[in-house]
């Protein structure tokens, strides 16, 4: 509409809702509802817009006389995404006796199954609750959430000895909750390692490694693993161990990743390691380990493919060394 003052004369036509403000202007009122019937939007009293199921009609409470048990009245809740219940004295004197009450939902009115209610005085999430002895203008208040639920009812296990009880149901939230579930990740364990001791080369050479993956072994291969389909490797320490020889040295393992397949020699490296003997020795029985963690691991695709490459140096020359073992630990999520 144009940025002005719109005129209106009074006829016998289709009417306009309007509303004189403060300045003495008039503003067209704009409503929400329901194009079938009256049913329109509510607005709270400070002029918010009132974001909440359907307001229970005056009168749905129900009342457990005395001795009464059995079922109570039907509430249909369907556009509550929850509800406050309140559980008080239906009279100006007080029950008595202990009052049980099991609460109740159901899809069609007519079949039943328990409702998990929260009372808020202890804190306590249970279908059945008992009531003591209230004090007059006091009540007990418990709150549900009702996703998918259309019908609510209270069930009177055991009715109070004397006087009465009353129950109310006010409607609270959208008809609709979200419904936000929590599930730990699946790990698979997988670990990979040499099954024999492995000399140390001059030549870089891809290691012929074992796997274990899900609880099964897999024989020993230089293309050890592809990351399964809509998984991540997670590699989360690389542990290795030199045993000396004669000849001093030491050896480096390198974690290799190929993200289009299966691993080769010339693929990028992810993660080096250098490791030796804790002293040289000229009979060849020192050994040393050496273990790499990264901090928050190591994360491989789907569809990449690892392997550990080894070689081995003496001072900063590439030579035949010691002998290693590797192992790769990690899991796939």
């Amino acid at each position: 509409m144009a940025d002005s003052s719109v005129s209106i004369t009074p006829g016998t036509g289709v009417n306009i809702d309007t509303r004189t403000v403060g300045s003495g202007d008039h503003r067209e009122v704009v409503v929400l509802g329901d194009g079938t019937n009256n049913f329109v939007a509510e607005v709270g009293p400070s002029g918010g817009l009132a974001v909440r199921g359907a307001t229970i009609p005056t009168g749905s409470g129900v009342t457990i006389a005395t001795g009464a048990t059995g079922p109570t009245g039907a509430l249909q809740a369907n556009e509550a995404g929850n509800l406050t219940i309140y559980v008080k004295n239906a009279t100006a004197s007080a029950f008595t006796g202990a009052v049980v009450i099991r609460f109740e939902q159901s899809d069609n009115g007519s079949d039943w199954a328990p409702l998990m209610v929260q009372r808020m005085d202890t804190g306590l999430v249970a279908a059945v609750h008992t009531f003591q002895p209230m004090a007059i203008s006091t009540s007990v208040v418990l709150n549900v959430a009702l996703p998918g639920v259309n019908f609510v009812r209270a069930v009177s296990v055991t009715g109070p000895t004397a006087n009465s009880v009353a129950i109310a149901y006010v409607a609270g939230g959208m008809p609709f909750n979200p419904i936000v579930g929590m599930q730990s990740v699946t790990r698979s364990l997988c670990t990979f390692y040499t099954a024999a001791a492995v000399q140390c080369t001059a030549t870089e050479t891809l290691l012929s490694l074992t796997s274990l993956r899900g609880g099964a072994t897999v024989a020993a291969t230089t293309t050890p693993a592809v990351v399964s389909t809509g998984k991540t490797l997670r590699i989360t320490a690389l542990n290795c161990t030199y045993i000396s020889t004669t000849t001093g040295g030491y050896g480096v393992a390198r974690l290799r990743v190929n993200t289009a397949g299966a691993v080769a020699l010339a693929s990028p490296v992810h993660r080096a390691v250098a490791f030796g003997a804790v002293a040289s020795t000229t009979t060849g029985n020192s050994a040393g380990q050496v273990q790499s963690q990264p901090p928050d691991g190591i994360d491989i695709p789907a569809g990449a493919g690892i392997g550990v490459t080894l070689q081995g140096y003496s001072a900063l020359a590439a030579t035949a060394v010691g002998y290693g073992f590797v192992e790769v630990i990690g899991y796939e999520f």
